[in-house]
């Protein structure tokens, strides 16, 4: 589907992306993708299909460098720290703030808990959530849980301080600053980094935090709505979609609607059953015409995976496949994990695990 702000009813985002190469208006569209080994496929997509491959201004981005554009330009001065300086930061927080939980850690803290705590707040920043709300949380629990949450919220505050001082930042904080100032300083910013950008299409995520939401919103009025989100999610399957329905909801809160995309409709029906029938238990069967899926059951988890692995040794050998064009896909990975290394092993099939 696609999530946009404006008020049509379809769209081709392909068509779009086309149009600005042809007509050599790219320095007129964003393109906002999840990490930076995106960015640089797509680049290097738009540059080969460009005239004479050369796209002039080319704008594709992740939120976070995004993000970190318009910070760098309000904050010249501003510095993200390195992760081994952000680590020093968060020893000393241990040594400078009362705890309880890890009182017995205040004289000589493992590198190990260091590390798990500062990502466990990197997270937090993230997504949005401060240290008066990890408070109130802790307020629910008892015993030696809600001294540890107590604990990580006092650490989070005295870090946010610590980082306040030196005027350093990491990601969670360049999101807290860009939905923390008007919106008006917002658009001039973006003016001033982007130029003439009038579409946006943000494309190839899975979800999204709460800050980033908030980005995208301020995004789609600095460019009177033109912009459109392609998100793969279905609310029909709660079965493979029920984890975004919050992100969703979040979305079209903030006044975006689902609009039809033009390119989906005219590729064969394949995606869309999928969306509709995959693990979806009130669908007894998968019928895709001219492309079957077989059904097969197992009584472990083991002999699932010898199902599996004898499946891919007949595909290698009786269709000569090669090994890298196969892709098996677990719903929870962590459950199969040391299962698929010890026979993917033993029958021989070479394997990256992720």
């Amino acid at each position: 589907m696609i999530l946009t702000k404006k008020n049509i009813k379809s769209i081709n985002p392909e068509e779009i992306i086309y149009n600005k190469i042809s007509e050599r208006k790219l320095h007129e569209l964003l393109l906002i993708v999840p990490t930076n080994r995106k960015v640089r496929k797509l680049k290097q997509e738009i540059v080969s299909q460009s005239p004479n491959q050369s796209a002039g201004e080319l704008f594709v981005d992740t939120i976070g460098t995004f993000s970190s554009n318009i910070f760098f330009h309000l904050n010249p001065k501003g510095k993200i720290l390195s992760e081994s300086v952000s680590t020093v930061l968060m020893g000393q927080c241990f040594n400078e703030v009362e705890l309880k939980y890890f009182a017995p850690y205040k004289k000589e803290i493992p590198y190990g808990t260091i590390e798990i705590v500062k990502n466990v707040i990197g997270e937090y920043k993230k997504h949005g959530i401060t240290p008066a709300l990890l408070r109130k949380e802790a307020e629910k629990l008892s015993g030696t849980e809600k001294e540890k949450a107590s604990d990580i919220a006092a650490i989070y505050e005295h870090n946010l301080k610590n980082y306040d001082d030196i005027s350093a930042y990491d990601t969670g904080d360049v999101y807290r600053y860009i939905n923390s100032i008007e919106y008006g300083l917002f658009l001039k910013s973006f003016r001033e980094c982007y130029g003439e950008i009038n579409t946006i299409i943000i494309d190839g995520f899975d979800e999204f935090t709460t800050p980033e939401i908030d980005i995208i919103n301020s995004l789609s009025d600095c460019v009177d709505n033109n912009l459109f989100l392609r998100f793969d999610y279905y609310e029909n399957n709660p079965a493979l979609f029920s984890h975004l329905d919050k992100c969703y909801n979040k979305f079209i809160a903030n006044g975006f609607k689902t609009i039809v995309n033009k390119e989906q409709v005219n590729r064969d029906g394949i995606n869309l059953i999928l969306k509709e029938k995959l693990f979806n238990n009130s669908q007894n069967e998968i019928i895709v015409k001219n492309k079957p899926f077989t059904v097969i059951s197992a009584v472990s988890r083991e002999e699932e995976i010898e199902l599996i692995a004898k499946e891919i040794k007949k595909i290698i050998l009786s269709e000569e496949i090669e090994p890298h064009k196969i892709c098996v896909v677990f719903n929870l990975i962590s459950h199969y994990s040391a299962v698929i290394r010890d026979v993917f092993e033993t029958y021989g099939i070479p394997f990256n695990l992720t």
